[in-house]
């Protein structure tokens, strides 16, 4: 399993034709304005060169809200993140207190909200519990 985070000097962006943002408007095709706080691949990447990016895609992809994205991340993001083929879409929101799971049916996405005293579990991470306050606090 592969994690790769935002906040790592390594991380890795999804690719301009994910966002249908046009390389003329990236320094590289491989840059654009998609860069997920989390992605959790299950499979090791295809390749090592810079196409990577438009074949591997990360079974959950973990988006943190803060003031200025929320309507990026409940919407925006949601809609390219389907379009893209990832499985799972997690939004965590401390200040609203929930974490919504978005799982990938029918071409869309069923929506399930937890709160603090709840728990997930998704058959991507078999074995694998959230304890929603471990990330929104007691």
């Amino acid at each position: 399993m592969h994690f790769v985070s935002n906040s790592l000097s390594t991380a890795r962006t999804i690719p301009a034709s994910f966002t249908g943002s046009s390389p003329e408007a990236n320094a590289e095709p491989t840059q654009s304005e998609r860069h997920p706080d989390l992605a959790v691949y299950k499979t090791s990447a295809p390749s090592n060169d810079s196409s990577v990016w438009s074949l591997w895609v990360p079974e959950i992809v973990i988006e943190v809200v803060s003031a200025d994205s929320a309507e990026r991340d409940y919407t925006e993001k949601a809609e390219d993140y389907l379009r893209f083929g990832v499985h799972e879409y997690w939004i965590v929101d401390v200040a609203r207190g929930v974490i919504t799971f978005n799982r990938r049916s029918r071409g869309g996405w069923a929506k399930r909200e937890i709160r603090r005293a709840d728990r997930y579990t998704t058959h991507l991470l078999p074995g694998f519990e959230l304890v929603a306050s471990t990330l929104l606090g007691s």
